[in-house]
């Protein structure tokens, strides 16, 4: 999708944590913790740590925001692509969970 100043950004779809880098979910997790710190959005008291993190955020289904075009951001995130630096707070722009509730029926 495009941005109104023009930035391309694609969204990407996760469904295990398996699937993301060690880098984005350490990304992800400060990005979640600068949240909870402030106390205004996020209903948690403490700030959540990167281990417990992924598997936390990542449990059902998880969307993130990075900069670029669907070819560069895939690149990001393949395997032999993984051990390159990534500066992921440069390229993430936000990220959007489900979590699942179940109900006593």
């Amino acid at each position: 999708m495009t941005l109104r100043d023009g930035t391309i950004t694609t969204l990407i779809p996760f469904s295990s944590v398996s699937q993301v880098p060690p880098g984005l979910i350490k990304c992800l997790c400060d990005l979640l913790n600068r949240e909870i710190e402030a106390g205004d959005t996020y209903p948690m008291l403490d700030p959540i740590p990167p281990e417990k993190f992924g598997p936390y955020w990542f449990a059902n289904f998880a969307v993130v925001a990075l900069k670029g075009e669907l070819e560069e951001v895939t690149g990001l995130l393949k395997g032999e692509e993984r051990e390159r630096e990534v500066k992921w707070d440069e390229v993430v722009f936000g990220t959007h969970y489900i979590k699942v509730f179940y109900f006593g029926f």
